[in-house]
């Protein structure tokens, strides 16, 4: 028989690529042949790691403003069929074949159950995970108080049917489903598991894993793909100025001008420097505080001399700040980042901040609770401790190499 391949595929922002990229690379070193499948904006990254790289969409368009149902439509649906073609190829050639993809990969899904293949399917963040006893923020409200118990998680299954009714985009998903020859799937049994393993990338006091979590799941730990590249001009500022408040909006949110005219009053009532990161254009040359703005920054080395960080909850991002041990205040936008940002509130290691349209001195109040309290700082440096001193590179592809020996 054949050595043993693996393909691994995801899709979208740099945050999504990073840990498949880590993966791939650590599966290349155990000397396993591997090809990762993502947009096509990520092949230089890709080559950089030593990763072999198929492109299956086109650069990621920016959430804001977005149809997102045109934009499944056009860019997602086709991608997905780019995935199960080459799955579909490489099955024929060797059966020895293993697919590890982030949840959603509907031709990654499609294509193991089509040709009986090994799968491992990736959860990214915690709230990739459908349930209904520990539901994402906000639906995680109906699981508490007069809803607790059995009533409230019949209500939750219900809203969840409701949701996947209301959206529509099962019927595109049966569609391409009916289109490789398998049978529909009933409203309700999108998230069912039929996966070998599903890998949960956080640590298990971030995940808080409920009992009806697929029974083969496992949390890696954060997972984290290195760069560790200092841009010379942030280390400059930050030797001349100190430790910098760090700003950067997600890429679903439209008025980044808006974000960053706030995150100069905040800087300003803080008295500290800022640093902003987005390739949004933004003047902050005539601030009153002293104010870097920066494309893009490595957080790994940049977080490490921050004083806080301000972002909208993007689990990389989130993960990046506790790993260096300094708070954070999110406020989210969509997807996974509101249910991340309640996560970090609850555990007392930064701040969620709902609605985006409070006043500047409400972050620059939490800015100096948060990097003034003693119980914060003592938590956050147990966290950073404890994400530091786990290799879940290691754990996660020690993991996948268990598929492949049943």
């Amino acid at each position: 028989m054949k050595k043993a391949e693996i393909i691994l595929c995801t899709m979208g922002t740099r945050g999504d690529v990073l840990p498949f990229l880590a993966l791939s690379a650590e599966l290349n070193r155990r000397g396993y042949d591997t090809t990762l499948l993502a947009n096509d904006n990520w092949e230089g990254l890709a080559r950089q790691a030593g990763v072999r790289f198929e492109a299956i969409a086109p650069t990621d368009a920016s959430q804001s403003g977005r149809d997102d149902k045109a934009f499944f439509v056009q860019s997602t649906l086709p991608a997905f069929r780019k995935s199960y073609d080459v799955v579909a190829g490489r099955a024929a050639q060797n059966p020895n074949l293993l697919l590890v993809y982030r949840s959603n990969m509907l031709g990654m899904e499609s294509a193991a159950e089509k040709y009986g293949l090994a799968h491992v399917k990736v959860a990214l963040q915690p709230s990739s995970i459908r349930s209904v006893m520990r539901p994402p923020w906000p639906m995680a409200r109906l699981a508490q108080g007069p809803l607790s118990g059995r009533p409230g998680r019949v209500f939750i299954a219900w809203v969840y049917r409701f949701m996947e009714w209301r959206r529509g985009y099962y019927r595109l998903r049966n569609a391409f489903r009916a289109s490789l020859g398998l049978p529909p799937h009933r409203i309700g049994r999108m998230g069912a598991q039929t996966e070998d393993l599903t890998l949960v990338l956080a640590p298990h006091w971030f995940a808080m894993p409920a009992e009806d979590w697929p029974r083969n799941s496992h949390c890696t730990g954060f997972l984290f793909h290195e760069d560790k590249v200092e841009d010379p001009a942030i280390a400059s500022f930050i030797a001349r100025h100190g430790a910098p408040l760090v700003f950067t909006p997600g890429t679903g949110v439209s008025d980044v001008a808006g974000f960053f005219a706030k995150a100069v009053e905040v800087c300003k009532a803080s008295a500290l420097p800022g640093i902003f990161l987005s390739a949004q254009p933004f003047d902050a040359s005539h601030a009153p505080v002293p104010i870097l703005k920066a494309d893009f920054a490595d957080l790994a080395t940049l977080l490490a001399r921050a004083r806080l960080i301000v972002h909208h909850g993007g689990i990389g991002t989130t993960a990046q700040a506790l790993r260096a041990g300094i708070p954070q205040i999110i406020v989210p936008d969509r997807f996974d980042q509101p249910d991340n940002a309640m996560r970090v509130a609850r555990l007392g290691l930064g701040a969620a901040v709902l609605r985006d349209d409070k006043p500047p001195g409400l972050w620059a109040d939490l800015i100096r609770l948060l990097t003034s309290d003693a119980g914060v700082a003592r938590r956050l440096k147990k966290v950073a401790s404890a994400v530091t001193g786990e290799n879940a590179v290691e754990k996660g592809c020690d993991l996948i190499e268990s598929v492949l020996r049943v």
